[in-house]
């Protein structure tokens, strides 16, 4: 990626700074030049509304300085399929072959998870040997609703992309790039 954008908003949760609106714009643009798309393409791609993806960029040629209210998961999301980096910390030692496979999957495929399937992730045991509230510090979410989704069946496939990621699935599986 040959954009300016400030190292701090490349760099793990807990030193993480928001980019602004205008770094956004130029990643996205970065993402739609690179796999060529249209700018209504980039929503199914990521698995976000193209409402939630112009908020991120909101008011770009008024004041490009502005922070952006892009949350850190998603800001993650769009590095790596800008640049491939992985600012979150990298990849955990999981065995991915314990990860069922219709969780593997696009935007436009995906129907959800159940509790079951997203407790196969959490837990010291399980396959990220992680608790939630150390999977959640990961990518900046709040862990008591991350438990709250889990345990109302209602976890978006942007967790549970980023959670693929993190246990080493190829970013071609997860996205349809």
């Amino acid at each position: 990626m040959q954009i300016n954008i400030n190292p701090k908003t490349l760099t793990v949760a807990k030193k993480w700074v928001s980019p602004t609106v205008l770094e956004v714009s130029l990643v996205i643009a970065e993402i739609t030049k690179r796999y060529k798309l249209t700018d209504s393409e980039l929503p199914l791609l990521i698995g976000m509304s193209d409402r939630t993806i112009r908020r991120w960029k909101n008011k770009v040629d008024e004041n490009p300085s502005a922070e952006s209210t892009i949350p850190y998961s998603e800001w993650c999301k769009l590095i790596l399929l800008a640049t491939d980096e992985m600012i979150f910390g990298g990849i955990l030692d999981c065995d991915v072959s314990l990860i069922p496979s219709h969780i593997i999957t696009n935007a436009a495929n995906f129907k959800g998870v159940t509790k079951a399937d997203m407790m196969k992730f959490i837990g010291k045991t399980s396959i990220t040997k992680l608790t939630r509230i150390n999977l959640a510090k990961i990518f900046k979410w709040n862990s008591v609703y991350l438990g709250r989704v889990i345990s109302q069946d209602s976890v978006t496939f942007s967790t549970v992309a980023m959670i693929l990621i993190l246990c080493g699935i190829p970013k071609e599986k997860v996205f349809y790039v």
